[in-house]
């Protein structure tokens, strides 16, 4: 169950961007919750492309906390930006890449071959697969949430130890 504010904006947010011809999907913790893990999301997490991200942060209006753009930290690197929506904070991100053990950088499959799709309180929603966010978090370094959801993947008998983010990108 969503909080009333994460659910407002998610609402919102697919009706903005129901006509985006970018492909997108909801992740992180809002992507967790639609996937019934017991989190409370506080923000809203959309990943795209990188041209995506600049489309979909102009058709989502609203207040711009931080415009898209190029932006690198020492394990992530994407088009990223916020936007604020009915008060809760919508990171953007396009192209995102996560740093691997060494030099390299692990590059994600297109966004279309991770998507999922729910239904909350009547809103069609893309999703990260569950499956793809174990992978994500794992290779995030956030073992706790990787672990979290292959619970919550449970007939599938998963471990998160074993997932290997590569095998989708």
């Amino acid at each position: 169950m969503l909080p009333d504010r994460i659910a407002d904006a998610l609402a919102g947010v697919c009706a903005a961007l129901v006509s985006c011809p970018a492909t997108w999907l909801v992740t992180g913790s809002v992507a967790a919750a639609l996937h019934r893990l017991p989190v409370v999301p506080n923000d809203l997490d959309i990943e795209t492309d990188a041209a995506g991200a600049y489309d979909v942060q102009r058709r989502l209006g609203g207040q711009v906390v931080r415009p898209v753009g190029y932006s690198a930290t020492d394990r992530v690197r994407s088009h990223f930006g916020i936007t604020c929506w009915a008060g809760i904070a919508v990171e953007i991100m396009g192209d995102l890449q996560i740093k691997l053990a060494g030099d390299g950088w692990l590059v994600s499959r297109p966004v279309v071959e991770r998507r999922a799709w729910v239904t909350y309180d009547r809103t069609r929603v893309p999703v990260i697969s569950a499956l793809a966010l174990a992978r994500f978090y794992r290779d995030l370094g956030r073992p706790e949430q990787a672990e979290l959801v292959c619970r919550g993947l449970g007939s599938e008998g998963l471990d998160s130890r074993g997932l290997d983010f590569r095998e989708l990108g």
